[in-house]
């Protein structure tokens, strides 16, 4: 793109000033006058000239010639898309936003009438093994609607959150091993077809959820450790290949929490524990996910995966649940800063951060409930637009080498990645916390010949993946954007079909 230049009229500096006013003065007076005009005529010539254009905040180096792995598709959610009543069916941006895996956790809250297991075997003084106990229908359609955009679902087995009143469902079962069979059958209807079910192979079987948080469990750790034990022996021993895991904590993963007593009991009793569940809202959750990580290996569980399930942008609970009804009419800010321009660039540097250490996330959340990327009414927020973006970077997996130089403050998060058929490849940036202005992007090793069309497109509050002004050079070598703080640009590149045709 190219300024244009302004350049004074060529006339003489009393032509600028037509008005002429009859003034007896010296000699000195009408030399000083004139070298005041000169300054002026001077300094409107510099004003008018165009500006020197200011350094990059950020250089950017993508070398697609030197790949460095495959990009994990850990962009998960919890909630399904299929909702109650008259909310909206959310299948359709769901297979947008090609979520990897759906979390059923607090499904239809807040008050649910599927997953939960008092909801599929309503009477738990009757015979778990006889089909006719157990209603099935309703979690039926709930999973189905899952599977068919695409994702996989991670089945958690246990109640959702009652924050409030009376504990009706979140108390340690009267019976472990009666739950525990009930637990298995509930995975054998869905994987085996018993009680005229399903075999959807769902793998991953989680045992609860947040049993650190009074308002998920009104038991002890002990409790739910025998819960834990009884639960996934049970499974492992009906099915070995299937993939258990917990503990979805909340709390504290250091000494204080109940993170290295449970660790200690899976490895002392040698316990299955595929997966090491946890979640991150008001923390820094990349930091929490290191710890996590670091754990499991220190614990002998290397080959453990490590799954944010839970996590979403919340700078403080304050607002949440106030006291007095007429603050209420604040809450559905609070709600919406969990999923706008800040919130989306907060998940993206997440999903960049975390590709090395976790194996799964799952934002908090993608249904119909107030806490969702879509809220109540199924209009997609900047958070849904963000997982679109990495959708797109996750369908070009070959990690490329990225570098980024800053002039102070904070980096970009940056992840570049390459089609597997070498006709395109996607750049994607969150500019969470750093500093407004230029980002100068090289690309090397562009895996082909010819021109490539470039397309930059942003998210924030007012972008929903839209196109955003992007200077190319001549052989879409160099890019040059410029972006403020806490927003996503997705870089598109491509093999361009016809000559002149890259995009500017």
């Amino acid at each position: 793109m190219k300024s244009k230049t302004n350049y004074l009229p060529n006339k003489p500096p009393h032509a600028l000033h037509p008005m002429k006013t009859q003034v007896i003065h010296s000699r000195a007076q009408d030399t000083a006058m004139n070298r005041l005009l000169a300054v002026l005529i001077l300094m409107l010539h510099a004003a008018m000239l165009p500006a020197h254009a200011a350094p990059p905040v950020e250089r950017i180096e993508v070398d697609f010639s030197r790949e460095v792995g495959r990009i994990k598709a850990i962009h998960g959610v919890n909630g399904g898309p299929v909702s109650n009543g008259e909310n909206p069916d959310l299948s359709g941006w769901f297979k947008e936003a090609g979520f990897a895996t759906v979390r059923t956790h607090d499904c239809h809250w807040p008050c649910p009438d599927v997953i939960d297991i008092h909801t599929i075997f309503p009477l738990d003084h009757l015979d778990p093994e006889d089909p006719k106990n157990y209603t099935f229908a309703k979690t039926d359609a709930y999973i189905a609607g899952i599977l068919k955009t695409g994702a996989k679902v991670v089945f958690r087995l246990g109640e959702s959150i009652e924050t409030k009143g009376t504990r009706y469902h979140i108390n340690p079962p009267k019976d472990m091993d009666k739950f525990a069979r009930v637990c298995v059958n509930v995975m054998r209807h869905y994987n085996e077809g018993w009680a005229n079910g399903r075999r959807y192979n769902i793998e991953y079987w989680e045992i609860w959820n947040e049993p650190d948080n009074r308002s998920m469990w009104t038991g002890t750790m002990e409790e739910y450790f025998t819960l834990y034990e009884t639960v996934a022996r049970a499974i492992k021993s009906h099915n070995p290949k299937m993939k258990v895991g917990g503990p979805a904590l909340a709390g504290d993963l250091t000494k204080k929490g109940w993170a290295l007593p449970f660790l200690a009991l899976c490895r002392d009793r040698k316990l299955p524990l595929d997966f090491f569940s946890f979640h991150g809202y008001t923390v820094d959750v990349v930091q929490r996910s290191r710890e996590a990580r670091k754990l499991l290996d220190e614990y002998g569980f290397a080959k453990t995966e490590a799954h944010l399930n839970e996590f979403r942008y919340t700078k403080t609970w304050q607002g949440l649940r106030p006291g007095d009804p007429e603050k209420y009419v604040h809450v559905p800010a609070w709600f919406e800063d969990g999923t706008g321009g800040i919130a989306a660039a907060h998940a993206i540097a997440v999903l960049i951060e975390l590709q090395d250490v976790v194996d799964m996330t799952n934002y908090y959340t993608a249904d119909t409930s107030p806490w969702s990327m879509f809220g109540q009414f199924g209009i997609r927020r900047p958070v849904f637009y963000a997982y679109k973006a990495f959708n797109e970077l996750a369908t070009r997996p070959r990690k490329a080498t990225v570098s980024v130089q800053i002039n102070g403050g904070t980096p970009s998060r940056v992840l570049a990645g390459i089609a597997e058929d070498n006709q395109s490849a996607a750049v994607l940036l969150s500019t969470r916390n750093s500093h407004a202005g230029m980002r100068a992007i090289k690309l090397a090793g562009v895996p082909w010949s010819g021109e490539t069309h470039v397309e930059a497109l942003l998210v924030d509050d007012t972008h929903a993946l839209t196109k955003t002004p992007a200077s190319v050079d001549s052989g879409a070598k160099s890019i040059t954007v410029d972006l403020p703080p806490h927003v996503v640009c997705l870089i598109r590149l491509s093999k361009a079909t016809a000559p002149n045709s890259q995009g500017k």
